[in-house]
């Protein structure tokens, strides 16, 4: 009888250790942005390796080994088409990309800066489903690494104690025999977080407004409704001379090549958008609009002729996407290449700030592709 009873512990054990798993979100941490140009490789790989342990540490999280990071890292520059010497993925464009590709929940972006004779450590906690920075910590610095040892310390303890301060009080204080939530609307049977999770993969996978439909049946206030319905209603309006948005970004080369192999809703003629097409997706930001201050044009490309005071619209608050007729948030490559730039800049189009800016070819954004109507 001590033996059933001893096994069936052990037992309640793994399974708790297993479920507990199951709840925690996946979270993975990225390598250090040197901002500052005055910290050596060698710290800065210590430093990101010191700052993963720690937040393995708290076991508030599943981290996504070093090692998967960097061999997505490598697929991604083939993929992409990335120039060899593009080693890195530091900027938040690529961890982003980076994060979604190890499917993970959240990543952690950190970056050193310099300045006012001042070392200064900055991170942020990006939630990978709304691209959106939802908690940051910073901390000053002497530079040494001791000094960057304990700035490390006090920020990932202010970024855990605040996203625990984000969960919801209603979920916090549930029985723990409790094995689903009960959302708004969804009072008739029990809802399973995990199959949520899934469906909305699959559904962003297929990103068809079939699939959203089907999403929306089995969770109409699910993690990922808002996001549905978003989707049902661009591609119901959107002109079937555009593309649905590319499910991943990449560099200009990688834009150029995914427009000119793509085949959608039955056609193959798919071209990068010059600046010029892509203002015509901009609302509510008269700047930028096709007859806005903005003088960047198909036809105007010189960065002197580029002043973000005309280029730009506030940050939206409200929404995101706020200033794409598409509710696009995320950067748009755009086919126009800056004049007198050696051809290693273009232009590219931000929804979330209402701003057209010139871009270095080998960072990440999204695409959406045009074809030429037939008269």
């Amino acid at each position: 009888m001590k033996k059933i009873l001893v096994v069936w512990v052990l037992f309640c054990a793994f399974f708790k250790m297993f479920a507990d798993d199951d709840d925690k979100l996946k979270l993975a941490v990225m390598d250090f942005e040197d901002l500052s140009g005055k910290i050596s490789e060698e710290t800065l790989a210590g430093a990101s390796e010191y700052i993963r342990v720690a937040f393995a540490s708290t076991n508030r999280y599943i981290i996504i080994s070093k090692e998967r990071q960097k061999d997505t890292v490598s697929d991604m520059r083939k993929k992409f088409n990335t120039d060899p010497r593009y080693k890195s993925c530091t900027d938040k464009n690529c961890q982003i990309q980076l994060g979604q590709a190890l499917s993970a929940d959240l990543i952690v972006k950190t970056s050193v800066s310099f300045f006012a004779d001042s070392y200064t450590l900055s991170s942020e906690l990006i939630e990978l489903e709304k691209e959106a920075t939802i908690i940051a910590a910073r901390e000053e610095f002497d530079g040494s690494q001791k000094a960057m040892k304990t700035a490390m310390d006090k920020i990932v303890a202010k970024i855990v104690e605040a996203e625990k301060s984000q969960t919801s009080p209603s979920v916090q204080n549930q029985s723990i025999n409790t094995t689903s939530t009960i959302r708004p609307n969804q009072t008739t049977k029990e809802y399973d977080p995990l199959n949520d999770k899934e469906l909305c993969k699959s559904s962003r996978k297929t990103n068809t407004i079939a699939g959203w439909e089907e999403y929306l049946a089995v969770y109409p206030e699910g993690k990922c409704a808002k996001e549905a319905n978003t989707n049902i209603k661009n591609k119901k309006n959107k002109p079937r001379n555009w593309s649905n948005l590319s499910p991943l970004g990449g560099n200009y080369p990688y834009a150029v090549n995914y427009c000119k192999n793509l085949e959608e809703d039955g056609h193959k003629d798919w071209r990068l958008p010059n600046i010029s097409e892509l203002r015509e997706m901009v609302q509510d930001c008269p700047k930028i609009e096709p007859n806005g201050e903005c003088k960047i044009r198909k036809d105007n490309t010189s960065t002197k002729k580029w002043k973000m005071e005309q280029c730009a619209c506030a940050f939206s608050e409200n929404e995101y996407g706020a200033y794409s007729k598409f509710g696009d948030s995320q950067c748009l490559w755009s086919s126009t290449v800056a004049a007198l730039s050696f051809s290693k800049i273009a232009y590219v189009f931000c929804p979330d700030g209402g701003l057209i800016a010139p871009a270095k070819k080998e960072k990440m954004m999204r695409v959406r592709c045009i074809r030429d109507e037939k008269k």
